[in-house]
């Protein structure tokens, strides 16, 4: 029998990935359910489809509903954000 908790977590159909652009562009492996910035700017993303996309002028704590591939880190100028699944 799994810990409550632990359950909680890992059964969760949410699940969230931090984007590091420290090392070039970032790769979720799969589609986001929305991207969530937490620091105001811009962002260059990979949509699902496969199109390039600049999100300019996100504003702090911005939830975007968008299925995202990847995050370019040229383009990118907002901060802490994360793939939610």
């Amino acid at each position: 029998m799994k810990n409550q908790a632990a359950a909680r977590i890992t059964d969760s159909p949410v699940d969230a990935e931090i984007v590091s652009l420290a090392g070039g562009d970032h790769e979720f492996g799969r589609a986001t359910r929305w991207l969530f910035i937490g620091q105001a700017g811009s962002v260059r993303v990979r949509m699902a489809s496969g199109a390039v996309v600049d999100l300019n002028y996100a504003f702090d704590g911005t939830q975007l509903p968008i299925a995202v591939t990847a995050v370019y880190q040229a383009g990118t100028t907002a901060g802490y954000i994360r793939g939610m699944f």
